[in-house]
C-alpha cells in the first residue's frame, strides 16, 4: 500500500462489529451484497479512470450505510468523494482494495436498543 492521504484521521478497517437495528435483519444481507456490487463496479470505473460515478457511489454510501448502522462505510464514502475531489486516485485505490475483507470480516449484532 501507498502512503494514505486520506482527512479527518480516517484510518482503513479490515474488520469490525456493526450493531444494527433487529428490525433490518432481513434488508442487511442484501444491503452487503450491494456494496460488493458497488466495489466490482469501483474497480471498473477506475480501470476506465470515471472517478466522477465514483464520487456519486461515494456520496450514496456517505448518506446510506450509516442508517444501517454501517457508520464506518458512511466515512468510506465521504472519503470516496473527498479523493476523488483530490485527485488521489492512488489512495482511491488502495481504499478500495481492503474493502472486500472488512464486508466480508464484519460482524453483525442485532440490537433492540434504538
Amino acid at each position: 500500500m501507498g502512503v494514505f492521504m486520506y482527512a479527518n484521521n480516517f484510518t482503513p478497517k479490515l474488520a469490525e462489529t456493526v450493531s444494527v437495528e433487529k428490525m433490518l435483519v432481513d434488508l442487511v444481507p442484501g444491503f452487503l451484497k450491494n456494496k460488493m456490487d458497488d466495489l466490482q463496479s469501483i474497480n471498473t470505473m477506475i480501470q476506465q479512470k470515471d472517478y466522477s460515478k465514483i464520487q456519486k457511489i461515494g456520496h450514496n454510501w456517505k448518506g446510506a450505510c450509516p442508517s444501517y448502522g454501517f457508520h464506518y462505510l458512511g466515512e468510506v464514502g465521504k472519503q470516496f468523494e473527498l479523493l476523488v475531489q483530490n485527485q488521489d486516485y492512488k489512495s482511491l485505490e488502495d481504499l478500495v482494495q481492503t474493502l472486500p475483507a472488512y464486508l466480508k470480516n464484519v460482524t453483525i449484532e442485532y440490537s433492540t436498543d434504538y
